[in-house]
């Protein structure tokens, strides 16, 4: 089953008011910031709704992307489903003004022509985890301390330890 692709631009102004909707999907192609920020990329699947009734275009609608990204607790490669959902009003310039009254989320749209990919593809960067991690506890990264393979991990005082030595509580001797 072939899905249809999204536009890459709507022209706003040929819209004229009332309510459109998009579904389709965007290309790995045009998801180049988002290839950057992970290993590999899959098609985006994303619905897309556009009102223009009260004067000015709100942009709402939901994404999602499987991407793969690597695992920074044991450097492998892991899946990760991106999902997130969006609501932006398209202005012609964004300015100081419109930040400092702003009520929702603004996308600069010049002279009516609004980049659908380029919301798209910032919304699915947004969805990127921070640090990605397998949730396995399995996932150990491996090896964290200087020595041969197999070795077991060195043991240290605790701070704590240390403190009661000094007090002249217990010590090494009493364990």
């Amino acid at each position: 089953m072939q899905a249809d692709a999204l536009p890459e631009w709507i022209d706003l102004q040929r819209l004229g008011p009332g309510v459109r909707t998009w579904q389709g999907e965007v290309a790995p192609a045009a998801l180049d910031r988002l290839a950057a920020a992970s290993l590999s990329v899959s098609p985006a699947q994303a619905n897309v709704r556009i009102d223009t009734t009260a004067g000015q275009a709100v942009v709402s609608g939901s994404a999602t992307c499987p991407v793969e990204v690597r695992c920074e607790r044991c450097l492998e490669a892991m899946a990760w489903p991106i999902e997130t959902t969006f609501e932006v009003v398209a202005v012609d310039r964004l300015t100081e003004q419109d930040d400092a009254a702003e009520t929702a989320a603004e996308v600069e749209a010049p002279k009516g022509r609004l980049a659908l990919h380029r919301i798209i593809e910032d919304e699915l960067i947004l969805g990127l985890p921070a640090v990605p991690r397998h949730d396995d506890t399995n996932c150990d990264g491996g090896q964290r301390h200087f020595g041969p393979d197999g070795e077991p991990m060195p043991k240290h005082r605790s701070g704590f330890e240390a403190l009661a030595v000094l007090k002249g509580g217990r010590s090494d001797e009493e364990h």
